[in-house]
C-alpha cells in the first residue's frame, strides 16, 4: 500500500457496506415514521452486564449477572402499546374492566396475541412501506428489554440505585 504523503487517505480502497437508512445513528433516536404513530427509540449494538450483584436489595436468585453481547442494534417502543394502537390494529379490547383510554396500557395481552399483534404491525408496516424488508415487529428478548431499560446504566435502576427516585421514573408497586 502506497501513501500519497500529500493525502491523508491510503491509495488501497476499504469496502464497506452502505449504511442501511432504517438503522439509527445514535443511542435513543427517535423514530415515528408508522401510521400508528408509536414512537421507538434506537438501541445499538453493545456489550452489557445483564442481571444483579448478589448483594443488590431485593435481588432473585435467579438474576445472576452475565456478559451479553447484542450484535445488532434494534428498535424499541419508548412505552407499552397503548390501547389506542392495539384497538386499532387489533380490532380487541381485552382489558375490558381495567382502565380505559387511549393513551393507557393495553393490559390482558397473552403472550399469544401479543406475538400476533407483531405480525399484523410487520404486514402493515410492509404494506405500508415504512418497515424496509428484512426487518421485523417482534417481542424483544430479555436480553434486549434490559439493555434497552438500563440505558447505558450500571445501577439497579436506570435512575439510580436507591428506592427515592423510583417513584419519579415508574410506576410500581403502590404507585
Amino acid at each position: 500500500e502506497d501513501l500519497d504523503a500529500n493525502r491523508t487517505t491510503r491509495s488501497t480502497p476499504a469496502i464497506e457496506p452502505e449504511r442501511d437508512p432504517f438503522r439509527g445513528a445514535v443511542a435513543g433516536e427517535e423514530w415515528e415514521n408508522n401510521s400508528l404513530s408509536m414512537r421507538c427509540r434506537w438501541c445499538p449494538p453493545g456489550t452489557f452486564l445483564m442481571g444483579s450483584p448478589s448483594d443488590e436489595e431485593l435481588r432473585q436468585t435467579d438474576e445472576g449477572q452475565v456478559t451479553v453481547t447484542l450484535s445488532s442494534g434494534f428498535w424499541m417502543a419508548e412505552t407499552e402499546t397503548t390501547q389506542r394502537v392495539w384497538e386499532r390494529l387489533m380490532k380487541t379490547t381485552p382489558w375490558k374492566i381495567e382502565k380505559r383510554g387511549d393513551n393507557y396500557p393495553a393490559v390482558k395481552i397473552s403472550y399469544a396475541d401479543a406475538s400476533l399483534f407483531c405480525v399484523k404491525m410487520t404486514e402493515l408496516g410492509r404494506r405500508e412501506g415504512w418497515l424496509p424488508r428484512g426487518w421485523s415487529v417482534r417481542l424483544p428478548t430479555e436480553a434486549q428489554w434490559e439493555y434497552a431499560c438500563r440505558a447505558g446504566t450500571t445501577t439497579a435502576y436506570a435512575c439510580g440505585d436507591g428506592d427515592e427516585l423510583l417513584s419519579k421514573h415508574a410506576w410500581y408497586g403502590v404507585s
